[in-house]
């Protein structure tokens, strides 16, 4: 199915990959919040809602990319077996057979479902502006119940889709969300399912709208938010600074640890809300920073199937690379070889049950 497309130029605004690092880790947990809390306030009153979801929804075409064109050699293939399985159950009907039924489930497990996160950072996704300054591949396994993430650095050296040039990846949202889909197909083997384009302010203005949550803070971390250590209720600001807190001896070790706390205790207090006039209104403020092209019924069918997934079920694959300053101007790239790219596509095809 087509569908129209955006193509408008945006603004990219290059800042040092050192920039990246420090954002990327706190974006792994408000990422996923963000997803997971799209899903579950969209499960509690589903029909109420539909205005608010349909407001974030935004089809993109898909472009052509070597994963979509190995995916339709192979459903010519599966095709031809499926006629010759049609066949073969018309003789054994024939001849008296007849196959096991298997039980009925109350619930069919999802398929597994591979998300592009995009974020960007700007006043509101609406206007269609400002960079990726956050590229993430997130993949619900419908089997297991993980949320398996990986990031690829806005600064990556790559081929960009439909285009004679190598380039940052987050210059691909120069042509579109459409783009940047097909470019990040081609760089990690994987085929995008559906994309969700969010504003880091979303993040804090979810926190805000619930009321604030609750987190132990600890002595380091509240020396530097200047609040009392212990059990604190923290509105979206100062839970996202705590999220991105580093300077203890622990570094980046102890970020995740908070980062973890943060989004469990995010999770935690969307859980216990039931007022729909409430969730009415986070969504409509969280809307106003998300665009995605799930359908409302899409968001229905994962939100029935929210329990199945769980905070402490999250794995994170992460590229090792290098940096290099080339070109004209002498921009600072990041590099990932041919052998480190194809080990997290194994690791990504692995999770979705399509290791080569």
């Amino acid at each position: 199915m087509r569908y129209d497309s955006r193509t408008r130029e945006r603004v990219v605004d290059m800042k040092p990959i050192r920039e990246w690092k420090k954002r990327t880790k706190w974006i792994v947990g408000s990422s996923t919040f963000l997803l997971l809390f799209l899903f579950g306030m969209i499960g509690y009153t589903a029909w109420q809602l539909y205005d608010t979801a349909k407001a974030m929804y935004q089809p993109v075409e898909r472009l052509p990319s070597l994963p979509r064109q190995e995916a339709l050699a192979q459903e010519k293939e599966q095709a031809v077996d499926e006629e010759q399985s049609v066949v073969d159950q018309r003789d054994n009907a024939a001849s008296g057979s007849s196959a096991t039924p298997q039980a009925a489930t109350k619930k069919e497990p999802i398929q597994t479902t591979a998300f592009l996160l995009l974020g960007v950072d700007h006043d509101s996704a609406a206007t269609d502006t400002g960079r990726t300054d956050v590229i993430m591949l997130a993949i619900l396994n419908g089997k297991s119940g993980k949320l398996t993430l990986t990031s690829i650095p806005r600064d990556t050296y790559v081929q960009i889709a439909g285009k004679n040039h190598k380039d940052k990846i987050n210059a691909a949202f120069h042509s579109g969300v459409e783009t940047t889909i097909a470019t990040v197909e081609n760089f990690t083997g994987v085929i995008v399912d559906h994309y969700v384009l969010f504003n880091f302010d979303g993040f804090v203005k979810a926190i805000d709208s619930m009321g604030g949550i609750q987190l132990d803070v600890d002595a380091n971390a509240a020396v530097e938010l200047k609040v009392q250590a212990g059990l604190q209720h923290l509105a979206g600001a100062p839970a996202l600074e705590y999220a991105r807190f580093r300077s203890d001896a622990r570094g980046d070790f102890g970020r995740n640890e908070r980062q973890q706390k943060v989004m469990k205790a995010v999770l935690e207090e969307s859980k216990g809300l039931r007022s729909p006039d409430k969730i009415k209104q986070i969504l409509d403020t969280v809307g106003k920073d998300v665009r995605t092209d799930l359908t409302f019924s899409q968001m229905v069918t994962f939100a029935a199937h929210l329990d199945d997934f769980s905070a402490d079920n999250v794995d994170q694959i992460v590229y090792s690379a290098s940096t290099a300053r080339f070109g004209p101007q002498n921009l600072s790239y990041v590099l990932i070889d041919d052998t480190e790219r194809k080990r997290v596509t194994n690791l990504l095809k692995a999770t979705i049950g399509a290791a080569k």
